[in-house]
């Protein structure tokens, strides 16, 4: 009976039995949610993992966004802040995919009219974010 009422307790704060990290309640993916293309006629591979980091792509703001999920997971106390990785050149193509590289040095952004490759920055700091958490980071 106790497993019961403990599920019904995370229903109720909004975790579900899918939704065991609480992701779900993060900005970041509040902010994917609201960037979701309208005309979706493809499948599309717009969020991607690799390590401790997540990748999601903005559509409306032409960026990618991540987080260190490892600590977002540490602190679920504190709101941890995802990051803006910028491309130094704008996308003229719809992006359908994200890859990261083997050494998640760089970041692919490919559809069906165009590849860009994006270098990834330096990760440091207490949170392994890129730069030591700088906001929005304009990416080569």
């Amino acid at each position: 009976m106790a497993s019961n009422s403990s599920s019904a307790a995370a229903v109720e704060s909004g975790q579900s039995k899918t939704d065991t990290f609480g992701f779900n309640g993060l900005k970041i993916f509040e902010v994917a949610r609201d960037c979701l293309p309208d005309d979706r006629k493809r499948t599309q591979n717009l969020l991607e993992t690799w390590d401790d980091m997540l990748f999601v792509w903005n559509s409306k703001n032409c960026a990618v966004m991540s987080l260190n999920w490892r600590a977002a997971n540490l602190k679920p106390d504190q709101q941890q802040k995802y990051q803006t990785l910028i491309p130094s050149a704008p996308q003229n193509f719809a992006v359908e995919k994200i890859v990261p590289s083997i050494e998640a040095t760089f970041l692919a952004l490919s559809g069906p009219r165009g590849l860009t490759i994006l270098e990834l920055p330096r990760r440091w700091g207490p949170n392994g974010q890129y730069q030591n958490g700088r906001e929005s980071i304009i990416c080569r």
